[in-house]
């Protein structure tokens, strides 16, 4: 049984039956055995195109998919696919390698030779799969690379892990004249996630603008709390300039400041809608302000109240961002990873 979405989630899937699972992975990805021992199994799919690229944000419940030896006979693919897992954990055999996975991690399997994925009750992941070609390794660094963890504690992971996200969310294809640019900063993404894998872990990855502005966001984010991050902190560890920095930002919104106090802010609100009253204080610490007053003030300009005033409103109902990262059936919601948006809230 296969059930369609409304227009504006136009690109998800949701199927019950290990049959249906069976003919919408082979479509999406190549041709696999679908083996479960679930009676009441169900599968979902979200995918976004982007040129020869293809994004897919996958969840089932427990599964083994396979490609067999036959199949890649039969129906052989010059593709790679990058895995990178949001919940759960699953096992992947490829080329007489084991590789055991957990939320956070991440894989890479050659899609023209045979390989078995076991994934666990609950799982949810992000699929990158792309010609061969575009990884520009050698056959025998790939062998090398399948079924092998790609670290989770990767900075290049994470920053790509996150630009997918975005990418898989959006309600709609992207508009014609951004595909170029995506293509290109997805592929560059990949090779920096890549990078310590294939050289030395202290050599790093060359990036384009596109690539140091999700860099750096992504940087911000997880740094955010530490009120002494600076943009000049910021810049120095992409090894540019603040002004170069300044003009990527720029590129798709405020500048690095201001995404600084938006992320800290933001921060806060999640802080305030779960806290105790009588926390402002330390609220205001653990989101990166050092000066209460300082960051009532900002929080008033961006919410249009004070951290008080706004937690009372949102105990009455939700407000501005509450919707967070749910999940949808076996979906989590990942819309608020789209910062490709000019418009884009952090």
């Amino acid at each position: 049984m296969r059930e369609e979405h409304p227009p504006e989630d136009h690109a998800r899937l949701d199927v019950a039956g290990r049959d249906a699972w069976s003919e919408l992975v082979a479509g999406a990805f190549v041709p696999l055995r679908v083996d479960t021992d679930e009676p009441g199994f169900r599968g979902a799919m979200r995918e976004q195109l982007v040129g020869d690229l293809a994004i897919s944000q996958v969840a089932s419940t427990r599964v083994t998919v396979s490609r067999t030896a036959r199949s890649t006979l039969t129906d052989p693919r010059e593709v790679v696919m990058l895995c990178l897992f949001l919940r759960g954990s699953g096992t992947t055999v490829q080329d007489g390698r084991i590789a055991q996975f957990t939320g956070g991690g991440g894989f890479l399997l050659d899609g023209d030779q045979p390989y078995s994925l076991r994934f666990s009750d609950g799982n949810e992941v992000l699929a990158l799969r792309l010609p061969r070609q575009y990884l520009e390794i050698s056959n025998h660094t790939l062998g090398r690379l399948t079924s092998r963890e790609v670290p989770k504690s990767a900075a290049g992971l994470n920053v790509l892990r996150r630009y997918l996200s975005g990418l898989v969310a959006r309600r709609g294809p992207l508009p014609q004249e951004q595909l170029e640019q995506q293509h290109e900063l997805a592929l560059e993404l990949l090779h920096a996630a890549l990078h310590p894998m294939v050289y030395s872990e202290r050599s790093r990855a060359l990036m384009s603008g596109a690539a140091i502005l999700a860099s750096a966001r992504w940087f911000i984010e997880v740094h955010h709390a530490d009120p002494r991050l600076t943009v000049e902190d910021v810049a120095r560890e992409f090894m540019v300039s603040r002004r170069h920095l300044e003009t990527q930002f720029a590129r798709l919104g405020p500048g690095p400041a201001a995404y600084l106090r938006r992320v800290r802010l933001r921060h806060a609100a999640r802080l305030l809608r779960t806290g105790r009253r009588g926390q402002v204080a330390a609220i205001a610490a653990a989101s990166g302000f050092s000066d209460v007053n300082t960051f009532v003030r900002a929080f008033r300009r961006e919410y249009g109240a004070t951290p008080d005033e706004w937690r009372r409103s949102e105990q009455r109902g939700p407000g501005p961002g509450a919707a967070g990262r749910r999940r949808t059936g076996l979906l989590s919601d990942l819309s608020g990873f789209d910062w490709t948006d000019p418009g884009f809230d952090a």
